[in-house]
């Protein structure tokens, strides 16, 4: 049992560690979520459940009041793990919104224009050159928000990834 429990300690231990190295940069919410990206407590909820079935009777009140604590500790963590993910996912949605706004709005203007300008090649004589550029940059331009999109949709995607958690629903043995 000692043995078990070390290595649970030792994981633990491992994972704190890398927590307050992450929270070190202090980069507001997404430090938070970066933080516990690459922790999952699943594992050591099982095996605190393990150790729970294995040992039974022969875990000392004092080791399992312990393990009660440090179960209902992780099963916080988790919480607070998808509370900051949330509000992370949040600020970037709103961030986005604001940003596809600013690229949108001139992309959809400059696309109008070239528009205007290929319709108008018909009533004028437009060097070939000049519609190469034209409407090289209005494809450009008009591929602005949906890069942007892209590259958000990635970015929240591999977040989610990342952060999703099942540890609380595991198993029934995992509630307090």
């Amino acid at each position: 049992m000692r043995e078990r429990l070390g290595v649970l300690v030792s994981s633990l231990s491992d994972d704190v560690e890398l927590v307050n190295r992450t929270l070190d940069a202090d980069d507001g919410v997404f430090s938070v979520v970066a933080a516990t990206i690459a922790t999952n407590h699943a594992s050591q909820l099982q095996e605190i459940a393990a150790v729970r079935d294995e040992f039974g009777d022969s875990v000392s009140a004092e080791v399992d009041d312990v393990l009660d604590a440090l179960q209902t500790h992780l099963l916080q963590i988790d919480v607070a793990r998808n509370y900051f993910k949330t509000v992370y996912v949040q600020k970037e949605l709103a961030y986005l919104s604001r940003v596809l706004l600013y690229v949108g709005v001139p992309a959809i203007v400059v696309d109008g224009l070239a528009l205007v300008f290929y319709n108008a090649l018909g009533a004028v004589t437009v060097p070939a050159l000049a519609v190469y550029a034209v409407v090289a940059v209005g494809v450009v331009v008009g591929f602005g928000p949906l890069a942007i999109l892209f590259a958000f949709v990635l970015r929240l995607a591999w977040v989610a990834q990342r952060t999703a958690t099942v540890a609380p629903f595991s198993s029934d043995r995992y509630r307090p």
